[in-house]
């Protein structure tokens, strides 16, 4: 009878340490995903990317001595997605922090399958993303990655983008790039890139020019909201007007 009630309480103990170390395994291994990526909300609608600050590199190795790679991503269930051959988000090695890092900016980010942008005063709580050796397709990838959702582990809450901006609150920017009634005036000159999209993400315009401070016509003609990206060497400018 002793025996049996020794046993029984050596047998309970043993469970009762195995449910002890399965919980801290459990909150182990997500302290230890979590370390690889971390992402951390800029600014509304910005998200910025922290990979490898903890030295471990076990989602995606880049290689020894590599200063950057690149960033597949796509929004679940819409229709936001990058092109496997095109993508235009960059992980680059910061070695003040001995980590790469990446800004993505949802609020001009143009997903390069879709070619769509995210639209204004939209709530985004999950991305995927896949990080690859090569900006145009991959012979090194790392498997799907989701941040956000119920099953995050890498401190994304969501994002929201900004709202729309009115032709009014123009005088209060900062850039020398404007647009009203259609017409776009830039102090920017040379070969331009200009970009115009309509709040629901689609591409509406892409024009070449060559600027010299005149008034461009960006031949939009229904009324709305639009945002536009202009870009030369020097970089690229966003901004987001009404017609």
């Amino acid at each position: 009878m002793f025996k049996n009630k020794l046993h029984l309480k050596v047998n309970l103990k043993f469970q009762n340490m195995k449910k002890l170390y399965s919980l801290l395994t459990v909150l182990f291994t997500v302290t230890f995903i979590s370390a690889q990526l971390v992402v951390t909300n800029v600014s509304a609608g910005v998200i910025k990317l922290t990979y490898g600050q903890s030295n471990n590199y076990s989602l995606y190795g880049p290689g020894v001595g590599t200063t950057s790679f690149w960033v597949h991503t796509w929004i679940p269930s819409t229709s936001h997605n990058d092109a496997w051959t095109n993508s235009n988000v960059e992980m680059v090695w910061n070695a003040g922090i001995s980590a790469y890092e990446a800004t993505i900016d949802l609020n001009t980010k143009v997903f390069t399958n879709s070619n769509t942008t995210v639209p204004a005063n939209t709530t985004v709580d999950e991305m995927g993303m896949v990080f690859k050796n090569q900006q145009n397709g991959a012979t090194s990838q790392s498997s799907d990655i989701i941040i956000g959702g119920s099953t995050d582990a890498y401190g994304f809450t969501g994002t929201t983008t900004q709202g729309s901006l009115g032709i009014s609150e123009f005088s209060n920017l900062k850039n020398k790039t404007l647009v009203s009634k259609g017409m776009l005036y830039t102090t920017k000159e040379g070969t331009l890139d200009i970009t115009v999209f309509d709040f629901n993400g689609r591409m509406i315009k892409n024009l070449k020019i060559n600027a010299s401070s005149n008034l461009i016509d960006l031949g939009v003609e229904k009324e709305g909201a639009y945002l536009i990206r202009v870009s030369n060497n020097e970089g690229t400018e966003a901004i987001k007007f009404l017609k």
